[in-house]
């Protein structure tokens, strides 16, 4: 039992460690160009501001959310 749960715990760290050696270890391209795509951008705008509305103007949707429950 403690063999095999040895051999489990070498491959466990070079699969985990796989990772980190080629992302520090690699050559670095210095030409990277990075293009965001405006649908990437709009949700996470989207929901910052409707998390800041809400949170100036609650007494609304409180309003609204009495008026569903009943």
């Amino acid at each position: 039992v403690l063999a095999v749960l040895g051999i489990s715990s070498l491959l466990n760290i070079y699969y985990l460690l796989d990772p980190v050696a080629r992302a520090f270890f690699k050559p670095k391209h210095k030409d990277v160009k990075i293009d965001r795509h405006p649908l990437v951008v709009v949700p996470p705008v989207i929901t910052a501001v409707m998390s800041v509305l809400l949170f100036f103007f609650v007494d609304a949707f409180a309003v609204l959310a009495r008026l569903m429950s009943g």
